[in-house]
């Protein structure tokens, strides 16, 4: 318990996480250290080959525009806000990867109100490194994330990101 000052120091993921310990435990801000998670960029360097190659099984053309979620847990993750966007885009040729899993069926009815052609759940998988590299675009609407790993991957894998000011 942080209360009983039982511990030399902190180490935090985040400064969402260190803000989060001062003002719920009051905990001295000088008792805190920040240290981020890291990942090798040249694990995530985006391959053209493979972007071909995904793009090609997943019916995606080189002229499309791919958004990339991953994520579980997609209520609190924001894949609903997500997918309202998508609804409200016209456009055929953007198209949405949705990796990861949960178990609610609601967004798979949620999203064959869209089009089946423009939205693709590839569920749990171990090709993420596959997607960044298919993908143009990183979105991630976490209502609440104390660090989005997967955002710090995305920005390795070199893609832009659009996420909201609750990853951590």
């Amino acid at each position: 318990n942080y209360r009983f000052h039982r511990y030399k120091k902190i180490i935090a993921i985040s400064k969402f996480i260190k803000n989060h310990l001062i003002k719920y435990y009051r905990v001295n801000p000088n008792d805190i250290d920040v240290i981020y998670h890291g990942v090798n960029i040249k694990e995530f360097k985006r391959n053209y080959k493979i972007r071909r190659r995904i793009r090609t099984e997943l019916g995606i053309s080189k002229n499309d525009f791919v958004l990339l979620f991953i994520g579980n847990e997609y209520e609190r993750k924001g894949l609903p806000y997500l997918l309202d966007a998508m609804k409200k885009i016209k456009e055929d040729r953007i198209k949405l990867i949705i990796a990861g899993k949960d178990n609610s069926k609601q967004f798979r009815n949620i999203s064959s109100e869209i089009t089946d052609k423009r939205i693709i759940f590839v569920g749990h998988t171990d090709k993420i490194k596959e997607y960044f590299s298919a993908s143009d675009l990183f979105v991630f609407p976490s209502s609440f994330d104390a660090f989005a790993m997967v955002i710090t991957e995305a920005t390795a894998a070199g893609l832009p990101v659009i996420t909201s000011n609750t990853t951590g």
